[in-house]
């Protein structure tokens, strides 16, 4: 019955993917082309967006590039995502993902590890009604591997965007007659204010009667200049995503004395309007004993876009009652956009 239900839902894709809604676009602005992390040790990360002739994002990747000696330089991909789309279609139908190195430091990489998944936009009325993906992972991942019917998993997520809020529920099992969601479930949850950017964002693992946080950001404070991911005509339909880079604490410079060891992440959402500039997190207890808190500075080119950046990481434990500082932290990244 549920491969009954994921099927139809496939079936309805090439009706309800030119639906109405309105992609994100400027033509007078300059698209994004790249954002790099600055070097620490010899490597850096470096997100690099491509596009078609008709302007629309084609693939966006995520790289680790390390300088060797003799100035050659070394990149192994991270994550890679295409979009496909129907004739000249400004909205994409369908991504698929290849996901090399579990990018996440939410997560154990005993646990999550190489994975590829295809995600089908479902759209009614103009809006986006859910998505449904098939999702494997692979000990040893190439990038023409296929999916096995017998191991692969298919997941239907739904999705309710208002201007005031935005909730995903992934089922990861199959749902039982009569009840209001599956055994195992994920829901990202986003508050939305006022000038269109997240103020609240959370990520909770649910199985059975219990919930497990993953994460929990708060946003306080943005900039009043153009967020160049909400630029791009995936924007609509991507407004639940963003890219992540995440670093460990080797790969940050350090300031005084840091013993956390866990590293943090650094983020880039579709949804928002402006760019943040403080913001704190904190991951679930069962991955991080720690709090960490983001401040960002920028500078921009005549289009009011951000040029580069400098991050201030601040991590504190979150249970000590003196609010102990664990490790302070410097990161910088330079953005490069199309001629």
């Amino acid at each position: 019955m549920y491969m009954q239900k994921f099927l139809l839902l496939i079936g309805l894709i090439p009706f309800i993917s030119n639906a109405q809604v309105k992609p994100s676009s400027n033509n007078t602005i300059p698209l994004i082309e790249s954002i790099t992390s600055d070097t620490v040790k010899g490597s850096c990360k470096k997100i690099v967006f491509e596009y078609d002739q008709l302007k629309r994002a084609s693939s966006i990747s995520v790289k680790k590039i390390e300088i060797k000696k003799g100035s050659e330089s070394v990149e192994t991909l991270i994550k890679v995502q295409d979009f496909q789309y129907q004739q000249n279609e400004q909205l994409p139908f369908k991504s698929h993902t290849l996901n090399y190195d579990y990018e996440d430091i939410r997560f154990s990489k005993e646990i999550d590890g190489q994975s590829q998944q295809i995600q089908y936009f479902l759209l009614k009325n103009g809006k986006r009604i859910g998505d449904s993906t098939i999702y494997q992972e692979y000990e040893q991942l190439v990038k023409d591997a296929k999916f096995d019917d017998k191991i692969a998993q298919k997941r239907v997520a739904t999705f309710v965007q208002t201007p005031t809020k935005l909730v995903r529920e992934m089922g990861l099992s199959i749902k039982e007659p009569d009840m209001p969601h599956s055994s195992r479930f994920y829901i990202d949850s986003f508050v939305i204010n006022a000038q269109q950017n997240i103020a609240f964002e959370s990520s909770v693992h649910y199985i059975y009667n219990h919930s497990y946080p993953k994460t929990v950001f708060t946003f306080t404070k943005f900039d009043k200049a153009i967020n160049p991911l909400h630029q791009l005509n995936i924007a609509a339909l991507l407004s639940n995503e963003k890219i992540t880079l995440s670093f460990g604490s080797d790969e940050m410079q350090q300031i005084g004395e840091c013993f956390d060891g866990l590293g943090t992440e650094f983020d880039w959402y579709y949804l928002n309007q402006h760019n943040p500039m403080n913001y704190y997190f904190e991951r679930g207890e069962t991955e991080s004993p720690f709090k960490d808190i983001i401040q960002l500075s920028y500078t921009y080119n005549q289009y009011h876009q951000p040029t580069y950046y400098k991050a201030l990481v601040k991590k504190f434990f979150k249970h000590a009652d003196d609010g102990r500082l664990a490790g302070t932290y410097k990161k910088s990244f330079t953005y490069r956009y199309k001629q």
